[in-house]
């Protein structure tokens, strides 16, 4: 567990707060190590609107407690509106084939570029 535990928090935490993210809603059993009061705390400060929480175990039927959640979830991100963003903020992520040694640089031309535009 150890690194790999804080490593899976951190992602974890990191897709919560995604601005791309309209609303989250994080699922847990309430027994695993990576219990949700945790995970908070990586987290930071969160809008309580757009991200919610369920623990399986405190709950008689999950499933619908859980649809009850997401249509909250829904009004909260259909509130949001899209905004113009210049491309010189686009991030590119590329990862290669692993066919041959060279041919993250030979086959994928951006895969070398640390700057585009």
């Amino acid at each position: 567990m150890g690194d790999d535990q804080e490593h899976t928090r951190t992602i974890l935490a990191d897709l919560i707060n995604h601005p791309n993210e309209g609303s989250v809603l994080v699922r847990g059993l309430g027994c695993e190590n990576r219990n949700i009061h945790v995970l908070k705390s990586y987290i930071g400060e969160y809008d309580e609107n757009r991200v919610k929480f369920l623990m399986a175990q405190e709950c008689d039927n999950e499933i619908a407690d859980e649809v009850e959640i997401i249509r909250g979830l829904i009004d909260c991100a259909s509130g949001f509106k899209r905004q113009p963003v210049s491309v010189s903020r686009l991030v590119v992520g590329m990862k290669c084939g692993e066919s041959a040694g060279l041919s993250g640089i030979t086959a994928n031309s951006l895969v070398g570029a640390s700057r585009i535009f």
